[in-house]
């Protein structure tokens, strides 16, 4: 078997079906801000980040904090971070990795019966690697 290190802290969760949400900056270094907000389609969610797509180029900046605003399940989150990452081009709009300054802990309660209805529906098995001990549980 092959040995992987994996530098993910959380599981991240696809909706499965489109959920958008609004983002803006709200601070940039340690000068607050608040800039228009634009709306972005949410890709994949976890309590520590985000993956979002949006035509609008942000910076990846650790300084640049974000704000990102979702419903799921009816409840509504604010939701802070900067830009890990940013993957695509112009053309075809950007991708983008939002780490959130906190782990987002009320957020988990709602994401566990989402990802719950996906493992159900598609039928699948999730084998868990636990790094401490090197077995395997399901």
């Amino acid at each position: 078997m092959e040995h992987r290190t994996f530098s993910r802290k959380y599981l991240r969760i696809k909706p499965d079906i489109p959920v958008f949400g609004t983002i803006r900056i709200i601070r940039i270094g340690c000068r607050q801000t608040m800039s228009g907000s634009a709306r972005v389609r949410i890709i994949d969610l976890s309590t520590g980040g985000a993956r979002f797509a949006s035509a609008l180029k942000f910076p990846v900046d650790l300084k640049v904090i974000l704000q990102l605003t979702l419903t799921l399940e009816g409840k509504t989150f604010c939701l802070e971070g900067f830009i890990a990452n940013r993957s695509g081009s112009g053309e075809r709009g950007y991708e983008y990795g939002l780490c959130f300054n906190r782990p987002e802990l009320s957020l988990r309660k709602v994401l566990i019966p989402v990802f719950a209805r996906c493992v159900i529906r598609d039928n699948r098995h999730i084998i868990v690697l636990r790094p401490n001990d090197g077995s395997f549980s399901k």
